[in-house]
């Protein structure tokens, strides 16, 4: 049972109007600006790769000078790797 009905009245429980849109009327989906734009996802892609690159080199450099690799630059690199993956690997239907 509800106790608090929000903005909403007792009367707009009871008789199911809670707003909702016409059912008839047509609502234009909106979808982001960037959706198919080519260059903001190479954009985005090589900005990944740069980072996947710097955490790379920077992890063989480390290791090259025998000293310990930071935990932080492993995980930029994994999600790095992680977030091109998704980017790639868009869903379009």
């Amino acid at each position: 049972m509800v106790t608090d009905p929000g903005p909403f009245g007792p009367d707009d429980w009871e008789s199911g109007d809670l707003g909702s849109p016409d059912p008839d009327e047509f609502i234009e989906p909106q979808f982001p600006a960037y959706l198919g734009d080519r260059l903001f996802y190479r954009l985005i892609g090589a900005g990944l790769v740069a980072v996947v690159i710097l955490a790379l080199g920077g992890s063989i450099m480390l290791a090259a000078s025998e000293k310990e690799i930071p935990e932080a630059i492993v995980a930029m690199g994994s999600a790095a790797i992680g977030a091109l993956a998704s980017v790639l690997t868009v869903n379009r239907g």
